[in-house]
Order: structure tokens, then C-alpha cells, then sequence
């Protein structure tokens, strides 16, 4: 049996404003690309940014993914002028155009690479769809299938609705289901031109896995002072932990070791998690150590969507939005095309799976005496947690879980 983990879906709805003047291709690239070490740093530091914009307006649960909306910005490169161009590149942590390709390209050849290990699902997929009758300039296209996998799909924005619900099948198809309306009733109107799309699904078995005979109701803890009892999971595992100033730490890895979650339970979450960015978010990880630690930790299930579009313009990507400036000019001959929203949505869940694997793994321990009982680590008040590659340090989810009910 397989844990289903998260699926990821993001939007962008490019609309037609005025006419512009015409503006000519750029080069394409070999999309072949070594991971760059500045990668997953330059994507961390873009992911916790934006997890920082957004968690003001809302005091709940919260899950975003650095990768997916840097690849969604990715996709809008080829298309902008000069100054929207260098926002997106100030907000993805890179020098040029290129840089930021390749890095994103390498980093999703890497997922392709996990995909690869027995246990492990773990999918990308791009699309744009495109008014049947909207000429999109041929370069652009041939950039996002060279870098990105990317293909396009026409349909007609003048049936809005049928539109949103072409989109919105797409996306359950790429994510099981679990996202089944990415955009919600009247998101889309008869001036879209094009929707960027970009999904990640990911299906993995837990390395060491939790028996489902040792789940009971345990007490958590809740931000208001109040308390429930949940479905908690507990082990004996030997796994790498970490403490600190304020926090506890424990890494699970996922079936092949290259992925794994980073759960931070700090003392005081709301001032551990206002100081908090991707620095810290390293420091923590270059602190663990291999350790046998008794977890107890929820079972977790929760949503999130929201637009991204006011964080962005926070982040100081605000061209690409402004209806008079023609920001997207290498997108369509015609011009005219601003970005008029950021729509993201997130699943998440947790529970005790991949009992096959894990349980011959964990059977590896020798004990030739007597040990003393491994120290606690109860996950029951509101945690962080962070989903990584481990060899890239990219954050492919990152967020808090207040309630994970």
C-alpha cells in the first residue's frame, strides 16, 4: 500500500489589453543541464518569501510549493520585456535568463530521476491553453517545449466556463483527483488568451513506516489554547533529528533516500516561525544527526489555494500585472497581454504507509544489549514542515499545519 502524499496545481491567466509593437525572438538553449548548487538555494530562498507574504492573511493551515510556482515564473520569462523580466529574476535569485532555466530544468530532470525509484511517484507536467484563434509567437512556444515539456492546448475563451472546466480536468487528471477546481467559477472571461498550467504529483512510500495498530488518539495542542484528540502515529525509528534554540527537529526519508520531510516543532511557534527563511531553514538540516527517536506524529490532511497575485507584488514582480505596459510582448505579435492572476492550490496528507519496504529496512538493527528507552519527540501542538530533495536542498513543499485534521 502507497501513502498518498500532495499534488500541486498552479495558473496563470494571461488577458489581451492593448496593442503593441511587434518584438523579436530570443535565442533557444540546449535544455540539458547539470544541477547547479545554487538551485535549491535560490528556490528556498523565493519559497519562503512568498510563504511569508501569505501567511499573514490567514492564521490556518498553509502549504505552498517553491518549485512549482518558480517553474510558473519560469514560463513567463521567454515572453517578457526587459524590466519585467529583471523582477522575475530578482524574485527567482538569479543573475540572467538563462541561469534561471537552466537551474529550473535541471531541477525538474531531477524529479524525473526520483520518479525512477521503486516506491516513488513523482510527476511534473506543464501545459498552456490557448484561444484557438490567438497567434502565439513560435519562439515562445519552442522555449517552453525545450526547457519545460511543455505543450499547448487550444480552446475558446468566449465560453468561459466550458474554458475553466477543460483546465480544471486537466489538472485533476495530472493529480489524481486530488485537485478536481484549481479555478473556481468565474475566474475566467471572454479577454483570457492563455492559461499556463503547472502541476506536481508525488505518491511515496515512507522508508520507515508506521504500523496502523500503533495509531491512537493522542492530545494536540492548538495556537488558541484549546485542545482535541487526533489520530496519532508513533515508531521507534532511527532516523536524523535536530534541537535548538526554541525547536525540535526530525528528517523522514522516503523510499531511495533522496526525498524527505523536515518536521520542526519550535516552542513558541508564532515567534520561531516570524523569524524564520531559508538560511535557517539549511542550518537546521546541517544539524541533524542520526539518532533513535520515538515520534508521535499526526495523521495530517489539508488544502490550501489562494492567489499568489498580491504576494508577487510584494516580491517586486509587479510589470508583468500592469494593464498600460505591455509587459508581455514575446508571448503574441499582437501584444497587449498582461498576467491577471496567480492561482494556486495544495494537497496534503499523512498517514501510515509502505509497510512492505520500510518494514524490511527497519528490521535492520542490532541491539547487543540491553537499551536505554529513545527519547520522545511528540509532533502535538502546530508544526512546520518542509518536503526536500535531499541532494538539491530544493523545498518542493513547504508549510505549517495548525490543525491537521
Amino acid at each position: 500500500m502507497k501513502q498518498f502524499w500532495t499534488t500541486l496545481a498552479l495558473a496563470l491567466s494571461l488577458t489581451a489589453c492593448a496593442p503593441a509593437s511587434d518584438s523579436g525572438s530570443t535565442a533557444m538553449h540546449d535544455a540539458s543541464a547539470s544541477l547547479d548548487p545554487a538551485a535549491g538555494t535560490s528556490v528556498n530562498h523565493f519559497g519562503l518569501d512568498l510563504y511569508h507574504q501569505l501567511r499573514g492573511a490567514s492564521d490556518g493551515n498553509l502549504v505552498v510549493s517553491p518549485l512549482s510556482v518558480a517553474l510558473a515564473m519560469g514560463m513567463i520569462l521567454p515572453g517578457a520585456d526587459v524590466e519585467a523580466r529583471d523582477e522575475l529574476l530578482a524574485a527567482l535569485g538569479a543573475d540572467s535568463a538563462d541561469t534561471a532555466r537552466h537551474r529550473l530544468s535541471a531541477l525538474q530532470q531531477a524529479m524525473t530521476e526520483r520518479d525512477k525509484v521503486e516506491g516513488i511517484t513523482l510527476a511534473s507536467a506543464q501545459r498552456g491553453f490557448a484561444q484557438h484563434d490567438f497567434p502565439l509567437r513560435q519562439h515562445y512556444v519552442d522555449q517552453l517545449a525545450q526547457w519545460y515539456d511543455f505543450t499547448i492546448e487550444p480552446l475558446d475563451y468566449h465560453q468561459p466556463e466550458a474554458a475553466r472546466r477543460t483546465i480544471n480536468h486537466w489538472v485533476a487528471e495530472q493529480t489524481n483527483n486530488l485537485i478536481d477546481e484549481l479555478l473556481p467559477p468565474g475566474t475566467l472571461d471572454s479577454s483570457a488568451r492563455l492559461t499556463l498550467v503547472n502541476t506536481i504529483y508525488l505518491l511515496a512510500d515512507w522508508r520507515y513506516p508506521f504500523d496502523k495498530d500503533s495509531t491512537s488518539e493522542q492530545p494536540f495542542f492548538f495556537a488558541d489554547g484549546s485542545e482535541d484528540r487526533i489520530p496519532t502515529m508513533t515508531a521507534s525509528l532511527n532516523v536524523d533529528t535536530a534541537s535548538g534554540d526554541g525547536y525540535r527537529a526530525v528528517e523522514l526519508p522516503y523510499q531511495g533516500d533522496e526525498l524527505a520531510i523536515l518536521i520542526i516543532v519550535p516552542d513558541d511557534f508564532a515567534a520561531f516561525e516570524a523569524t524564520l527563511d531559508s538560511q535557517r531553514i539549511d542550518a537546521i538540516t546541517a544539524e541533524l544527526q542520526p539518532d533513535r527517536v520515538q515520534l508521535w506524529l499526526p495523521k495530517t490532511e489539508v488544502r490550501f489555494n489562494s492567489s499568489l497575485a498580491p504576494a508577487l507584488k510584494s516580491l517586486g514582480v509587479q510589470r508583468v500585472f500592469c494593464s498600460s505596459c505591455d509587459p508581455l510582448p514575446g508571448i503574441s505579435a499582437t501584444g497587449g497581454l498582461v498576467l491577471s492572476d496567480v492561482v494556486h492550490a495544495t494537497y496534503l496528507r499523512m498517514d501510515e504507509a509502505g509497510t512492505e519496504a520500510a518494514a524490511a529496512t527497519g528490521a535492520v538493527i542490532a541491539v547487543t544489549s540491553m537499551p536505554l528507552p529513545p527519547p520522545e519527540l511528540r509532533v502535538d501542538r502546530p508544526y512546520l514542515l518542509g518536503l526536500r530533495d535531499r541532494t538539491s536542498g530544493a523545498l518542493l513543499f513547504f508549510g505549517r499545519v495548525m490543525d491537521p485534521r
